[in-house]
């Protein structure tokens, strides 16, 4: 028999995710049909960002193989809690999760401009704006072209907490440029290791 859907508004963004993905999980679903049914269900029931980050997901279809996708999610429930503390202790502003990992993003801003307690919440679009400048600077850090996946700014510095969902790619100049700067640090690295001084 299937659990009742319980879902708290109020909850942090993040735990609203985890009590969706959790109903599923306790309640799993024999078929892809079936899946299908369950999410629409609680469809109406979710706030817009689970609709497009979890529900829409689902439904499209381009999701191939949707319980294998659910899988995933199941995957990234167990681990997310971990890990968003410990980006969080190394003094992250929010995280990108990309082909099963999961990066912290330190935004460049002043201290101040980041405390939740001494601002008014940032607005949606300027929340978008700010995951976006992120998430480029993210992918030329880490060369990746093509990026379809997450991103979060927590909560704690004034963003929402949701999931913000992404299709970037980046043009061939930009990524070929990203390629030359990856290979100057790389070999950056590799030299200041080649030159510490014996004690």
């Amino acid at each position: 028999m299937m659990t009742p859907f319980v879902f708290d508004p109020k909850a942090e963004a993040v735990e609203q995710e985890i009590q969706v993905i959790s109903w599923f999980r306790n309640n799993p679903p024999k078929n892809p049909k079936k899946l299908l049914k369950m999410v629409q269900f609680i469809y109406n029931q979710v706030p817009e960002f689970i609709q497009k980050s979890f529900c829409n997901v689902l439904l499209s279809p381009h999701t191939k193989d949707k319980m294998k996708t659910l899988q995933q999610y199941f995957h990234e429930m167990d681990n997310v809690p971990q890990v968003i503390a410990e980006i969080k202790r190394a003094g992250n502003h929010g995280m990108v999760i990309h082909k099963g990992k999961t990066y912290g993003i330190s935004l460049k801003a002043q201290k101040n401009w980041l405390r939740k307690d001494d601002i008014q919440a940032w607005t949606p679009e300027q929340e978008e704006e700010i995951a976006t400048e992120a998430l480029d600077a993210w992918m030329i850090e880490h060369c990746v072209k093509h990026f379809n996946e997450k991103v979060v700014l927590f909560s704690q510095f004034g963003f929402s907490g949701v999931s913000h969902l992404f299709d970037v790619t980046m043009d061939d100049e930009s990524f070929e440029e990203a390629k030359r700067l990856k290979l100057i640090r790389e070999l950056a690295y590799y030299s200041s290791i080649d030159h510490v001084p014996e004690k």
